[in-house]
């Protein structure tokens, strides 16, 4: 897709190519009752012009005339209204998701011979505003670098890992918020969970073991970087800790909590 695109689906699922492109245009997508099902993406730049696609699934045009002004939830829709890709490359681009139902972004499998990144998600220079009334669910890895990235979800936040390079990362749940690990330089990371915020899958980690952790660079400080944890119930459990490693420097901040359990390093 390279020039600026508007596709509304007025009944069912769409399903993308294997490897949609959207080259420095705006791709707009919208379902009025059904899902979106896609699988390489790939949102890149072209010059000075950024890519941008934004999804809307069970949605309702509005309109003033002839003009779409915006969207609403449509209530009478009978599909879930999910959005599901295997894997995400975004490189001076900005990625809007707005599922009525879960968003899902797997890493890519085994018998992909060329992903377009390994990992799930990979951003450069790049925004992610992923809002769900269910689920956001990330199977492997996030990487940002330079990028944003902000996740709203009314069910549960789960993730294997993330790593950001002078980023930011905030995510706010419903439910829960599982992951195993954030390594993070020169960047913000907010997470606040209504739920629990603890460990996902668990991963050995010769240096923690297998527990979920956060660490941060030695040289980050608050004037670099920020923390911030928050769950309506608790943080990690007595069973299984989380390890907190980020230098004295950097302020672990807490505006909410039932309980928690962290080994501070």
């Amino acid at each position: 897709v390279r020039i600026d695109t508007y596709t509304y689906v007025p009944a069912g699922d769409m399903v993308l190519d294997p490897l949609t492109q959207v080259v420095g245009a705006t791709y707009i997508i919208v379902t009025e009752d059904g899902n979106i099902i896609g699988y390489d993406l790939t949102v890149d730049n072209l010059d000075d012009k950024r890519g941008m696609l934004i999804i809307y699934t069970n949605r309702l045009e509005l309109k003033d005339g002839e003009t779409v002004i915006g969207f609403i939830l449509n209530p009478a829709a009978l599909s879930n209204g999910d959005i599901t890709f295997h894997n995400i490359l975004a490189e001076r681009s900005d990625l809007y998701f707005y599922a009525a139902g879960s968003i899902t972004v797997h890493e890519a499998f085994e018998t992909d011979p060329n992903p377009v990144t390994p990992i799930a998600i990979a951003g450069v220079n790049s925004s992610f505003e992923f809002t769900a009334g269910g689920d956001i669910t990330v199977v492997g890895g996030i990487w940002l670098g330079n990028s944003g990235l902000l996740f709203d979800a009314g069910g549960d936040i789960l993730f294997d890992n993330l790593g950001s390079v002078y980023s930011t990362a905030a995510m706010g749940a419903g439910g829960d918020i599982l992951f195993d690990s954030i390594i993070a330089k020169g960047s913000d990371i907010v997470l606040a969970a209504q739920g629990n915020l603890a460990g996902n899958n668990g991963i050995e980690c010769g240096e923690y073991g297998n527990r979920a952790f956060i660490k941060y660079a030695e040289e980050d400080t608050d004037a670099t970087a920020m923390l911030s944890l928050s769950a309506g119930n608790a943080i990690a459990s007595e069973e299984s800790r989380l390890i907190v490693d980020i230098p004295a420097a950097v302020t672990l901040n807490m505006p909410y909590v039932g309980d928690f359990h962290i080994d501070a390093l």
